[in-house]
């Protein structure tokens, strides 16, 4: 009996020993477990974390699990990758904006620039135009005008011209009328 008592004595030992060192190795398999999920958990995490601060840049760690934090961390991949799409959008955006607006400052420059040379082509006109008018027949347009006046221009210089020419006409037929006129 006691023999038996002893090999229960030391069975029991055995087994006590057995199941705390079982109980120690799974505590220690649950902590090792736990941190992993912890770290892969604090990944996920901190990649939300800089995709919300608007940095897409570094991948999000953990995409090759197959498990439920796998799955969150493609998730999240998704996201990030979604982010760095939208930023690409927004800068084009904002690059074809400016681009739109330095075509319509070029533009309203030009045109701007094409009504001063109007303006400034009718102005030389009825100066030359009123000079004409009051007997100047030697008046003449030589700044050039923009290039759909400036077949104005060239008209009005011939004109001019011809005027002339037509003038010293009649002043050398009145002459000679007149010379004629005082030989009668």
């Amino acid at each position: 009996v006691e023999e038996t008592q002893d090999v229960l004595k030391n069975s029991l030992a055995m087994q006590l020993s057995f199941g705390l060192a079982a109980m120690v190795l799974v505590g220690l398999l649950q902590y090792m477990q736990g941190r992993i999920i912890r770290r892969s958990i604090n990944g996920i995490k901190h990649s939300l974390q800089r995709i919300a601060a608007g940095d897409c840049a570094e991948p999000v760690p953990g995409v090759q699990g197959s498990d439920e934090i796998g799955d969150m961390a493609r998730a999240t991949e998704i996201l990030r990758v979604s982010s760095l799409d939208k930023i690409r959008f927004e800068a084009e955006t904002q690059d074809e904006r400016t681009r739109l607006q330095d075509e319509e400052r070029q533009r309203i420059e030009t045109e701007r620039r094409t009504a001063d040379a109007f303006r400034k082509a009718t102005q030389e006109l009825a100066q030359a135009l009123t000079r004409l008018s009051d007997g100047d027949l030697d008046v003449s347009l030589t700044t050039p005008f923009p290039a759909d006046l400036e077949p104005v221009r060239g008209d009005f210089n011939r004109l001019t011209t011809k005027l002339q020419t037509i003038i010293r006409e009649i002043n050398g037929n009145s002459g000679s009328i007149q010379a004629n006129a005082q030989q009668m």
